[in-house]
């Protein structure tokens, strides 16, 4: 009897060992294809390093409309030096559209208008960035200056204007505007814009840009920005725009600018 219980725990000690064996085995196995499975562990994605970047923009300020063209080299991870190129469009804050009622296929035209003011701008500036964005998203904020030449080009204001001239065979001319010459009444609208485009003035002078740029977007080489600012023109010679309104020299405006682009 004796005899048989020692073989019986022999045997049990046997198996068990074999079972934690297995078990062993099995942990192990596990334990290696865990981490090839399933890996929970994030890797920060390291942001590409560029030096170059060129974007288009569309403007709309206070005073009418734009298109911009940049061209920056990166000097520093948060200081960028810039090429700024814009063309522009400037309206006297007086202007007002009128439409004669009285003619049924009459255009807006803006009465008393001199000249239309065209101006493009060159020079040189920087951004800087203030706060970087997120490695994977969020909003990075800089600060844009730049300044340099300002090329002022005033069209004189043609008007289709009703002729009521009894000699003239013509019931209907275009002519220059000019204070006292022209009736509220006999105007039908604004000419073409090819009326007077051969008489350009120019008027040379300087601009300055100021403005906090918002850059957004998940890539890296693909440039969103907005930017809000101020910018001034100021010409050699005062640019007489409206009739009865004395000629500016200084014209300034807040301006709101959407660009996109790329860096590399």
């Amino acid at each position: 009897m004796y005899v048989n219980n020692v073989i019986f725990a022999i045997s049990m000690l046997k198996s068990n060992q074999s079972l934690f064996f297995l078990l062993l085995v099995c942990g192990q196995l596990m334990a290696q294809q865990a981490p090839h499975s399933i890996d929970l562990r994030f890797e920060e994605q390291k942001p590409v390093l560029t030096y170059h970047e060129k974007t288009y923009g569309i403007t709309i300020h206070t005073a009418g409309w734009g298109l911009n063209y940049r061209r920056g080299i990166h000097k520093t991870a948060t200081r960028t030096q810039l090429l700024d190129f814009s063309y522009a469009t400037i309206k006297h804050p007086k202007e007002v559209k009128l439409q004669n009622i009285d003619f049924p296929q009459a255009k807006a035209f803006v009465y008393g208008k001199l000249n239309s003011l065209y101006v493009l701008d060159a020079g040189v500036g920087e951004q800087r960035i203030l706060f970087q964005k997120a490695e994977q998203s969020g909003v990075a904020m800089k600060l844009h200056y730049s300044g340099g030449l300002a090329f002022g080009f005033a069209k004189p204001i043609y008007l289709v204007v009703y002729n009521n001239q009894t000699t003239e065979s013509e019931d209907v001319v275009v002519k220059q505007y000019k204070p006292g010459e022209v009736v509220l009444n006999d105007i039908i609208g604004k000419a073409s814009f090819s009326y007077g485009a051969t008489k350009l003035k120019f008027y040379p002078g300087i601009y300055a840009k100021c403005g906090a740029t918002f850059e957004w977007g998940n890539y890296d080489d693909a440039i969103r920005e907005l930017e809000l600012g101020v910018m001034t023109n100021l010409f050699i010679k005062k640019v007489p725009i409206m009739a009865y309104n004395p000629a500016q020299r200084a014209y300034v405006s807040f301006y709101l600018t959407f660009m996109l682009g790329k860096q590399w």
